[in-house]
Parts: structure tokens; C-alpha cells; sequence
């Protein structure tokens, strides 16, 4: 994005990303590594591990993020006590260049047998682009403003 531009792009968009890991679907181990990605950490220690995991996250390969997490967490608990719930939901946590983490969302079909893997990741990646948009929008109009001030 150029200071001259006074619109956002999808390119903007996409050139915003610094990588994306989906989770959910028939995959419910992924989800949970995701939970604990995303959910508030009491123990100071685990908390500590888990922001560094973070901060690696954009220079990391799914499977790398999924034995990082497993070694610092403990999921086989969580795991049986939820079920199938996460059967059907997708979500794509999209880490944007800048180190700004977004979650996007998709819930699944009401019938788990129409579930489609692809169509929620489709879904759940429109969900966090969607989210992106205003970020940038805000970015953008803060370097409008400070070029008019000057």
C-alpha cells in the first residue's frame, strides 16, 4: 500500500497475510490446538510457551505448529471431553504481516453430512478476510491524515 493510494485492494488483502492454518472439520485434535492458540492461559509458564509459539507462527508449517502445541499443551483431555462438537466448524486463524491475528470462522452445515471440508475453509478464510478490510481501511486513512498534516 503507497501512501498515495487512497483505496485498499484485494491484492492489499491478500499482500496483508502472513500465513494461514486451518483447523476443525474432521479434524478435531486441529481444533483444539487451535483453542488453546486462542484461549485465555492462567498458568504464567504455559502463557510465556504459547507466545512464543505465536510469535514463530509465520515461519511455520502446519505440522510444526500442531507437535509445538501438542508438547506444550495437554489435549487428549480436552479432546474426549467435547466430542464431536468441532465435527462440522471450521477456522482459519490468518496471522497478517504486521503480527495482528485474526480468526475466522465458519460453523458448518446444520446436517453433519453435508459437511465439505473445502467449502468451510472457503468460508471460514472469507469470514477473516472480512475482518482484515477495516484494519487496513483504518491503516490507510491514518497515513492520509498524516500527510495532510504535513
Amino acid at each position: 500500500m503507497t501512501t498515495q493510494q487512497t483505496i485498499i485492494t484485494p491484492d492489499d488483502v491478500e499482500a496483508s497475510i502472513a500465513c494461514e492454518i486451518y483447523f476443525g472439520g474432521v479434524n478435531l485434535a486441529d481444533s483444539m490446538r487451535f483453542l488453546w492458540l486462542t484461549e485465555d492461559i492462567n498458568d504464567l509458564c504455559e502463557r510465556v510457551e504459547r507466545g512464543k509459539l505465536l510469535d514463530r507462527l509465520p515461519t511455520m508449517s502446519a505440522a510444526a505448529v500442531r507437535e509445538d502445541v501438542d508438547n506444550i499443551a495437554e489435549i487428549g483431555p480436552a479432546l474426549r471431553s467435547i466430542g464431536a462438537a468441532f465435527s462440522t466448524a471450521t477456522l482459519c486463524l490468518m496471522v497478517m504481516t504486521n503480527g495482528t491475528k485474526i480468526v475466522g470462522v465458519n460453523y458448518g452445515p446444520v446436517d453433519p453430512a453435508n459437511f465439505d471440508q473445502d467449502e468451510g475453509r472457503r468460508y471460514a478464510r472469507e469470514d477473516a478476510i472480512r475482518q482484515i478490510w477495516p484494519l487496513l481501511g483504518f491503516e490507510l486513512r491514518n497515513k492520509v491524515m498524516r500527510e495532510a498534516m504535513q
